[in-house]
């Protein structure tokens, strides 16, 4: 039996499996509506549908897309949280110069490791404008993994973003995250 495991130790050894390369993932849900203008509206109602929108609790940010393709101007809003996307529904649907008002959330990769071979590629904020992507070497020692000045920690399969481990990445079965 101990050959067995030896052998077995050694093979992994060779091929360099480790439970840490490969694509670890972390999930945020986005809280958005989209709220499409009529034909036809006033300057009047584009402005107040605006003002609306600007003093909307919770809000993120949103932007505007002007007749694309024939299509009508639509407003897309995104929300810190889903009370906000939920307000914004009774509040926006009723104004003069909108047509419709759509409320959904979707999940989106907003962190994604990869490693392989000792090295990785790390992206955060994948799900706003502001994303980065690092490059390099990383080490590991006890189950933390060391990527140039930032650390990860190994806790029951997960790599935690902190020593409490308050928040994680998990590792995917395919290397886009989904």
């Amino acid at each position: 039996m101990k050959k067995i495991l030896t052998l077995i130790f050694m093979i992994m050894l060779l091929c360099g499996c480790s439970k840490y390369e490969g694509t670890w993932c972390q999930k945020s849900e986005v809280f958005s509506t989209l709220v499409i203008l009529e034909d036809n509206y006033t300057t009047k109602e584009y402005n107040n549908i605006l003002d609306k929108v600007e003093n909307l609790n919770y809000l993120r940010g949103f932007d505007i897309v002007d007749d694309i393709e024939k299509g009508n101007t639509t407003i897309n809003i995104y929300f810190n949280n889903k009370v906000g996307m939920n307000d914004s529904e009774d509040i926006l649907k009723d104004l003069d110069g909108v047509k419709s008002v759509e409320v959904k959330s979707f999940e989106v990769t907003s962190q994604k490791l990869v490693l392989k071979d000792g090295t990785y590629n790390y992206g955060l904020n994948l799900d706003n404008v502001d994303a980065k992507e690092y490059k390099g070497k990383y080490e590991e020692k006890n189950n933390v993994l060391t990527l140039d000045n930032f650390k990860l920690y190994y806790k029951d399969k997960f790599l935690c973003l902190d020593s409490e481990c308050t928040g994680f990445l998990t590792k995917s079965k395919t290397d886009d995250c989904n």
